[in-house]
């Protein structure tokens, strides 16, 4: 079935009024319309902005910026850490956001705030540039510079 552009920009309209005003997202709009994607990529417009724009919305903003500063961001997350009492891994910040929306997702406090810090060791008996605990996959922020290996020279400077 070919839908056309009118069909496309008319359901858009209509889902953004039943919004009370809040432009929908692809996948949103999908499901209340039944419009697929391939429906209009392509063949109307080159992306779901241009389509928003015709329609006579301003195109959303991709992640969903929620205009949180990074030391807020870095806050909530002190509230993870605090509660869990150690460095939480991507599911336990997902878990945590899903409990409190106010809690980011981990991709984007991994994002915004970089990967996971390296801490500090626990205990002074072993050596100072050994990083306590387990590793967060794929993730690592430095909030403290990782400490040079004793036994290994400096870098070069460029």
């Amino acid at each position: 079935m070919v839908v056309s552009r009118e069909e496309v920009l008319a359901a858009i309209r209509r889902e953004t009024e039943a919004a009370g005003g809040v432009v929908p997202g692809i996948e949103r709009f999908e499901k209340a319309t039944g419009i697929r994607r391939h429906e209009w990529y392509g063949v109307h417009w080159a992306g779901w902005g241009e389509a928003l724009t015709e329609a006579g919305y301003a195109p959303n903003v991709w992640g969903g910026d929620t205009g949180r500063t990074t030391d807020e961001l870095a806050k909530l997350l002190a509230e993870v850490v605090r509660e869990r009492g150690r460095w939480p891994s991507p599911a336990q910040v997902g878990l945590a956001h899903r409990l409190d929306p106010r809690i980011p997702a981990a991709n984007t406090l991994r994002l915004r705030l970089g990967p996971k810090p390296i801490r500090l060791p626990s205990s002074t008996s072993g050596p100072s540039h050994a990083p306590t605990g387990r590793t967060w996959p794929r993730y690592s922020v430095p909030c403290l510079p990782r400490p040079r290996r004793p036994d290994r020279p400096p870098p070069p400077r460029s």
